[in-house]
């Protein structure tokens, strides 16, 4: 999903389409996804990751060829791949015929995956337009906050994830602010990039401790990801970097709680969705499914 996302954006970004375009096709991915993620039981669920790597690679100028910007992300996701197994060979045992058992995508089940996926469409698709006509370079960022309470599982679930989305996000914004605007611990992002790179890789840690404690926190953390990253890729005014990521996160957050609220509160049907009508692989409570947010 991340590495599809990377292919689709860079190849937006390398043909010149933003504003409509950009909003079009991950408005798209985000319905097709959810379908994929829903089919393959994904945790966390949803599209949200190819969402991310999409709008974020189709934002920025492409300076290399296509095929080396997909390389670098396939070689970046490879990676972190062999890391995660590094603690699967020490702890389990390999199982050549092992299989992951999940439920086909077919009955009530799939009725309520295409009306899932109808969600995501309609919130993406939605506060994507509603950047776009707001005159802001990062509408993705509109589009990502959107998907957020749509993974929970229940509705109650989903308003107070795209709560922590907006309140985490604010505070994460303070750091941004001291990090990127005139003060004694200003960073130029071309001046002083390994010291980015640095408080990146920190704020990175930081956001994966506290993703499965406290999705608040994790975006405390997480914002100054984004941003720092952004800046390195394509320095930007940081007034405008730093106004636009709340506004943008603001509109998607209300704009995906609103499409929660007005398409029902079916959070079981959600539910039997993400474990595939009672397959060995539910997870059987909210409280698991929360624990597992989206960025």
């Amino acid at each position: 999903m991340l590495v599809t996302g990377v292919m689709i954006g860079t190849g937006l970004s390398v043909s010149g389409l933003h504003s409509w375009w950009l909003v079009g096709v991950e408005t798209l991915l985000a319905g097709v996804g959810s379908l994929v993620a829903d089919r393959l039981n994904f945790k966390p669920s949803g599209p949200f990751f190819g969402i991310l790597a999409l709008g974020a690679c189709a934002s920025i100028p492409t300076t290399v060829p296509w095929l080396f910007a997909v390389l670098i992300g396939v070689a970046s996701a490879a990676t972190s791949i062999s890391v995660g197994f590094l603690g699967w060979i020490r702890e389990r045992a390999w199982r050549p015929n092992g299989t992951r058992n999940t439920a086909a995508l077919a009955g009530p089940r799939k009725q309520r995956a295409f009306i899932h996926a109808g969600r995501y469409v309609l919130a993406v698709g939605t506060a994507g337009a509603a950047g776009v006509l707001s005159g802001s370079a990062y509408p993705h960022w509109a589009m990502a906050a959107a998907a957020v309470p749509l993974a929970a599982t229940y509705l109650a679930g989903g308003i107070y994830r795209g709560i922590h989305r907006v309140v985490g996000t604010l505070l994460g914004l303070v750091i941004v602010a001291v990090l990127l605007l005139p003060s004694p611990w200003q960073l130029d992002a071309q001046r002083d990039a390994p010291a980015l790179v640095i408080a990146i890789i920190f704020f990175q840690f930081t956001t994966e401790l506290f993703m499965m404690r406290h999705y608040g926190l994790a975006m405390v953390s997480f914002t100054p990801v984004i941003l720092l990253v952004t800046q390195l890729a394509a320095h930007a005014d940081p007034y405008v970097l730093l106004s636009e990521r709340g506004v943008e996160t603001l509109i998607g957050a209300i704009v995906g709680i609103i499409v929660l609220i007005i398409s029902g509160d079916d959070g079981h049907k959600r539910h039997a969705i993400s474990r595939g009508e009672g397959h060995p692989l539910s997870s059987g409570s909210y409280q698991t499914e929360a624990q597992l947010p989206e960025r």
